[in-house]
């Protein structure tokens, strides 16, 4: 005979809430096993950039959109309803699994994971900043689609409360209620992704001292830099960030941005990136691939 609902929601709290593992029969305390799992380095995320995402928290969209663009290396704004993600059907399903790619129906397409939850970022208040909160649609939003609220679908009441949908945010993946399958059959969802650095990703640091310019060789199209500086050797870093998706790199063309600070150039022959500060500084580079 297979697991009874008790023995697997008893194995389930075991796992989730304790992160141990024993007999359904067992408490969590009683369990002999520590609970292990693999994860994926590009899910790993770091930890400068997971705190600078929390030191801009987002009651609302208004203040999320903005906050994107103050912080351009680690979120990213797709919640503006032209660039919605057409979520692909996993085959086998029944419209019950959902799966964001950046191809719509090729699955050796990159799958769009690391989508912000509310509850990762919180406010002051310590509520969620629900301007970060993805928002589903049937059908595409940006021509007439209709939005599907977080209470659509949902029964009970209490503890017998059940949902009719989840997204699951780190993995780019949504579960549909099977009784709620007939409401979705084209779906499509907005939010913001975060895109700092990982464990994964490749970083090389370059340090500076006491200059008022910085040179940075080999930057290939997707690099993104971030420049720690202070005037004293003691004092608080600042920092800045460059993404170069934003300066249009991938059109082939040379640049120069002047920010009333910072005089920023980049030569496309050589793949090379001049900041000239403001002041002499020091500090260092970090250059992420």
């Amino acid at each position: 005979m297979s697991l009874t609902n008790q023995e697997r929601i008893n194995s389930y709290s075991q796992i989730l809430q304790a992160l141990v593992v024993g007999s359904p029969k067992q408490a969590w305390y009683e369990s002999q096993l520590f609970y292990e799992t693999s994860i994926i380095s590009e899910q790993v995320l770091n930890l400068d950039d997971v705190k600078l995402l929390k030191q801009n928290p987002a009651s609302n969209l208004t203040i999320a959109r903005n906050n994107a663009l103050v912080i351009p290396s680690v979120l990213s704004d797709l919640s503006q309803f032209p660039n919605a993600i057409r979520l692909t059907p996993v085959p086998g399903t029944n419209g019950m699994v959902y799966a964001a790619l950046s191809v719509y129906g090729d699955f050796n397409s990159t799958r769009l994971k690391l989508w912000i939850q509310p509850q990762m970022v919180p406010q002051l208040s310590g509520l969620p900043s629900n301007g970060y909160a993805i928002r589903l649609f049937n059908g595409n939003p940006n021509s007439g689609g209709t939005e599907i609220t977080t209470t659509q679908g949902t029964s009970g009441t209490g503890i017998n409360k059940s949902v009719g949908w989840i997204p699951i945010a780190s993995a780019g993946i949504l579960i549909v209620a099977e009784d709620f399958v007939s409401n979705i059959s084209d779906p499509y969802w907005c939010g913001f992704r975060y895109i700092g650095r990982t464990l994964g990703s490749t970083v090389r640091k370059q340090y500076f001292n006491n200059v008022n310019f910085i040179q940075i060789n080999n930057i290939n199209d997707i690099s993104q830099v971030q420049i720690w500086t202070s005037v004293s050797e003691n004092a608080i870093f600042d920092q800045f960030v460059f993404d170069y998706t934003s300066f249009n790199i991938l059109d082939g063309n040379s640049f120069e941005k002047y920010d009333n600070y910072n005089n920023i150039i980049y030569n496309k022959f050589y793949k090379s990136l001049v900041v000239y500060l403001s002041e002499f500084k020091s500090g260092y580079v970090l250059i992420g691939e």
